[in-house]
């Protein structure tokens, strides 16, 4: 699902102070939604750092978001920080409209996010924090094409990230993504997305740079390549709906190699979901998906493939409620000869209630394998709850209150991370082509092993500007 995932503001916060609000889950509303592209840096972030899930609303459709996602694994030891880019800034959340420059059949759409705030614990430490002002640009271009039954966009988003008190934390991020939804007939519809990544993560963002915080004196850097693609069968109403989705994601990294060689991986996800229609507004659903992980570096024992099997269903009561519900079994199965096969009850669920057409409540939940950091945390459970508040109280004036708790348990070493975190927002649409805002977030992270555990304060504001 991504209970309506993050939002442009949290997508700020990710870049500069190295944690991200995100969802492990899939859409509750997506139903014959085209694949979008996310724009995190890991394929999932249900991560064991953090556990942190949606907290904010939608990103800026024309970004290529996360489309349903419920077959994607949550797993693969990586950041805190998977989402790398602004992908648009305040502007994105504030219900106003960019201009566009026409060239025949194209739009091209520019905007520029400018952002200062203040991060009290810019490399996520327990001790020795440090503070900085923070200094942000995020430019974006989107070019696209819209041909009644075919779609097609390519989005530049960058991030310029400039920290006065800690310059050798300074990250630039750059991402190109390629993106189409073609509907076929009423009842067939394919999506696809490729994305390319050149950027780099916060200090202390994943385990193992946490642990070499003092070691480690710039980000570490990566390059990711991404490509997933979606087929849809039937037409909203329908009695049988079907999902075929794969997705394929190399990652690697760059510098600060005596630490992150056996970080490098590669994942290939597939599976498909089963919709059958019981009632007009209700659903029982099927999902079964696998995940091949693979890490590169033979130092490494963590590859594996992941399975899940889940049934469920989903509803729509009315129009103020709808959701899902899934719950099944996992399995993990690691590829070193000797390691024993995992398995576990695994669930996904999230309720979007509207009492009024202006203010939405979601819930989520889910319980997941999670990657550890090395071969002494091979993989872990995590258990995720968050909650949001969006409420427009004027057409140009908009807040967001959200909470969450997650933890992460490890049996190989008996380690858990308990991480709550909360975050207020308002945007303001100043202008059609100037959105301003402001957010302070929260995140506590206590671990029994006090190498995993900090807190961290963000404020910050911003403003988007268009044509």
């Amino acid at each position: 699902m991504t209970v309506k995932v993050t939002s442009a503001l949290a997508v700020t916060l990710a870049i500069s102070s190295g944690f991200a609000f995100s969802a492990v889950n899939e859409q509750v509303y997506h139903a014959n939604e085209p694949v979008k592209l996310s724009l995190k840096t890991d394929k999932q972030l249900s991560d064991k750092n953090l556990i942190i899930v949606a907290m904010a609303d939608t990103v800026d459709a024309s970004t290529a978001t996360n489309a349903s996602t419920s077959n994607v694994n949550p797993s693969v030891e990586a950041t805190a920080e998977p989402i790398t880019s602004i992908a648009g800034g305040v502007g994105a959340t504030a219900g106003r409209s960019a201009a566009s420059i026409k060239y025949g059949e194209v739009s091209v759409t520019p905007t520029i996010g400018i952002h200062l705030g203040y991060n009290d614990n810019v490399t996520n430490s327990l001790n020795n924090k440090i503070s900085s002002s923070i200094l942000g640009l995020t430019p974006k271009i989107v070019a696209s094409i819209d041909k009644s039954s075919n779609k097609f966009s390519l989005t530049y988003a960058g991030d310029l990230i400039y920290l006065p008190d800690s310059t050798a934390d300074n990250r630039n991020t750059h991402n190109f993504i390629l993106a189409g939804d073609h509907v076929v007939t009423t009842r067939n519809r394919f999506n696809w997305a490729l994305s390319y990544i050149n950027g780099a993560e916060a200090r202390g963002i994943s385990d193992s740079s946490r642990i070499y915080n003092g070691l480690t004196l710039v980000p570490d850097e990566f390059r990711t390549y991404d490509a997933k693609a979606a087929y849809l069968f039937g037409a909203p109403g329908a009695k049988v709906n079907l999902e075929l989705k794969s997705n394929y994601t190399d990652k690697e990294y760059t510098n600060n190699r005596a630490i992150t060689t056996t970080r490098d991986y590669s994942l290939f996800n597939y599976g498909g979901e089963v919709q059958y229609r019981i009632a007009p507004k209700t659903q029982i659903v099927l999902d079964v998906n696998q995940s091949q992980i693979d890490y590169k570096s033979a130092a490494s024992t963590q590859s594996s493939t992941e399975t899940k099997y889940l049934v469920g269903t989903r509803w729509k009561a009315l129009a103020k409620t709808e959701g899902y519900f899934k719950i099944g079994r996992g399995t993990k199965d690691f590829d070193s000869a000797g390691l024993a096969q995992g398995s576990t009850t695994v669930y996904e669920s999230g309720v979007k209630w509207a009492p009024l057409t202006y203010s939405v409540f979601d819930v989520s939940f889910a319980r997941n394998y999670v990657d550890g950091s090395s071969d002494l945390n091979r993989a872990g459970i995590s258990r995720i709850i968050n909650a949001s508040w969006n409420h427009q109280w004027k057409s140009y004036l908009k807040t967001t209150a959200s909470a969450m708790y997650g933890n992460a348990s490890y049996g190989d070493t008996g380690r858990i991370d308990k991480t709550d975190g909360y975050k207020l927002s308002a945007v303001y649409d100043a202008k059609r082509w100037l959105g301003l805002g402001v957010d302070y977030s929260y995140v506590n992270r206590d671990s029994n092993d006090i190498n995993f555990s900090y807190t961290s304060n963000l404020v910050y504001f911003s403003a988007l500007l268009s044509m």
